[in-house]
């Protein structure tokens, strides 16, 4: 049924205010038992290392030139994955994302250092300065462009023994639009001194963790915003707002009966269902609007019942006492006072118990005597 609704007074009344900005903070931290919160980093070493996986280690290094591993390139990759989506906790696609930021803790001081958004997937428990994927490898190996966006998101010159604050936001909020982009950061350098920061694998203090700050708009004033909202022009439907028998969600469930009578459990109740029985025809032409089987048009069977809604009970019929009841269910069909039960003609008005005598060759009063 095709549900036409009039605009509620507080509804207008929430389309002519200023809608709200709803702040939130969520902070992802791998290991703090967040549903969202898993990071996940490791290393991609160059030259002879670049077939090689990082993942387990217990720190991620950044160096133009790794002395410890023989010279090479050494660039760190960071992503959180499940940290963006419209499950309670993470940050939703609604989001207008004021802040984030990349937390990380420098085990040492080194030189200038570029984060960079990854623009291409990756699967942590393979991927090296070579391979993303077990099938695909980097465009350019190392995550450089354009396998990440050239342009810096921030830049850092780690202290040693420092915590290390990243601006992302601009990749957050990309991310938040379209949780399917978010391939994490790369952190590039050219400079020869490198920084060793604690991995999502070292110790839990100095884990690296991601700080979002965003607004939602609640347009109705709420307390919930659109994407939370089955309609975020009227303030009375939310998730949880008290239900009536109308043909509105209010409490944002997808059902609207919500206890109410549903007879033909169409999904509509009966106070706003124009055909409570289901049977086609609507409640304000059917007789009986209960029954399914008694509408107009109905088969007529003889009974008690105007299942056709003609008005009329004996629909062609037998009554042999033309008293708008047929035979099969009147008492008396021969309309004499007598019931069938007692009458021993009951197709005989003359004939019944009591009735005047003559002499013929017929018992009319029922008493089994035709002498009297």
């Amino acid at each position: 049924m095709s549900r036409l609704r009039l605009l509620p007074a507080a509804a207008a009344l929430a389309l002519l205010l200023p809608a709200t900005a709803l702040a939130d903070t969520l902070v992802f931290t791998p290991g703090d038992g967040g549903p969202y919160s898993a990071c996940e980093d490791s290393t991609l070493r160059g030259g002879t290392l670049a077939a090689n996986n990082y993942s387990t280690d217990t720190y991620v290094s950044c160096d133009a030139e790794d002395n410890s591993v023989g010279g090479e390139p050494a660039y760190g990759i960071w992503r959180f994955p499940d940290a963006f989506g419209n499950a309670s906790g993470q940050v939703p696609s609604d989001a207008v994302v004021s802040s984030a930021t990349l937390s990380l803790f420098a085990e040492d001081s080194g030189g200038p250092k570029q984060l960079h958004r990854v623009l291409e997937a990756w699967d942590v428990s393979v991927v090296s300065w070579n391979a993303r994927t077990a099938t695909a490898s980097w465009s350019t190996g190392g995550a450089l462009p354009p396998s990440s966006d050239p342009t810096d998101l921030d830049t850092v010159a780690p202290g040693n023994l420092t915590w290390h604050h990243l601006d992302i936001t601009s990749a957050a909020q990309a991310w938040a639009t379209d949780p399917a982009t978010n391939y994490g950061v790369v952190l590039h350098t050219t400079h020869t001194s490198g920084t060793n920061f604690t991995s999502a694998e070292g110790i839990q203090a100095n884990r690296p963790y991601l700080t979002v700050e965003f607004t939602r708009t609640d347009a109705d004033g709420d307390g919930y915003p659109l994407n939370d909202d089955c309609d975020d022009g009227d303030p009375a439907v939310y998730p949880g707002a008290p239900e009536a028998c109308d043909a509105t969600d209010s409490d944002c469930d997808g059902d609207y009966v919500d206890g109410f009578s549903d007879l033909d459990s169409d999904g509509d109740p009966d106070c706003t269902d124009q055909d409570d029985d289901g049977d086609g025809d609507t409640d304000y032409t059917d007789c009986d609007h209960v029954d399914p089987a008694i509408h107009n048009g109905a088969p007529e069977s003889c009974d008690g019942l105007d299942s056709d809604c003609d008005g009329d009970l004996v629909d062609g019929f037998t009554d042999t006492d033309s008293d708008g009841t047929p035979d099969c269910i009147d008492l008396d069909d021969d309309g004499d006072g007598d019931s069938d039960s007692s009458d021993c003609d009951d197709l005989d008005p003359p004939i019944d118990n009591g009735a005047h005598e003559s002499c013929a060759a017929l018992d009319s009063d029922c008493d089994g005597d035709l002498v009297d």
